[in-house]
């Protein structure tokens, strides 16, 4: 899995699919899978700190510090099957790949050490490259079409008992105050009322540092992010509390993840 370090405007996401000509002119079961991952690192639990001095790394042992950081993320599936007619070689597949665009600065243009193949950074994009596709001869009366997409967050705010996920993982409170959570836990300084609740992406315990993530952390985190997707485990725009109401589809598979 390749890493490019980039600015956020120099993404470029996947493709809708592929088209490989041949000879053979028919009905064809053709399936497609992609998920794309934009995400930002942030404290779970921060002493109060201004603005200022916000940091992943502020010192845990003074009178205000981070104690752990996760990521909170935007998450795009997509997956469908349909007939197509058309021309290809034959049955073929290819499984799904990714490529993460880690940013290495925090929104405050703060930096933690230097990124590699291993680290997603303080914030960033994990982008599906290469998505899944699978394409045979169509069975009629056994196979059948299908379409789902979804746009859905990895946690929400609660305000005055009104639950509402983060339409944006940045923009919506300012900066880190969109994601940390002090002085209590679960509450957001200067806003009384609101409180942030979350799953628990890709933790780090103590203050950031890139040295601390791995390969094997990074491949866990989009297959949990995955995973929600497939169980209907993520928060959409507008939440009513219920765990009935979260989103996703059963369709997804992180089976046909590819990490090689």
């Amino acid at each position: 899995m390749a890493l490019t370090v980039i600015t956020p405007s120099s993404i470029t996401r996947s493709p809708g699919g592929a088209y490989f000509s041949g000879t053979t002119h028919t009905n064809w079961y053709y399936e497609y899978q992609s998920l794309d991952i934009d995400y930002i690192r942030a404290p779970t639990f921060m002493k109060y700190v201004p603005p200022p001095t916000m940091s992943l790394s502020a010192d845990t042992t003074g009178s205000y510090g981070v104690t752990n950081t996760i990521l909170r993320c935007t998450v795009k599936a997509s997956y469908y099957r349909k007939k197509v007619f058309g021309s290809y070689a034959g049955s073929f597949n290819q499984n799904q790949k990714f490529t993460v665009y880690a940013n290495p600065a925090d929104p405050y243009g703060g930096t933690y050490g230097a990124l590699d193949a291993s680290t997603l950074g303080p914030m960033g994009s994990i982008l599906t490259s290469q998505p899944w596709i699978f394409i045979r001869p169509w069975v009629d009366g056994v196979d059948t079409e299908v379409s789902r997409e979804i746009t859905a967050y990895t946690g929400y705010i609660k305000e005055n008992d009104q639950f509402t996920s983060l339409p944006s993982i940045i923009g919506e409170l300012p900066n880190f105050h969109n994601a940390h959570a002090g002085p209590q836990p679960g509450s957001i300084p200067g806003y009384q009322g609101i409180s942030f609740h979350e799953l628990l992406v890709y933790l780090l315990t103590g203050k950031y540092d890139p040295a601390t993530e791995t390969a094997v952390g990074m491949m866990l985190t989009i297959d949990g992010l995955g995973a929600f997707v497939t169980l209907s485990n993520l928060f959409p725009d507008q939440w009513d509390g219920l765990v009935g109401s979260k989103v996703g589809f059963s369709e997804y598979s992180i089976l046909k993840h590819d990490y090689t």
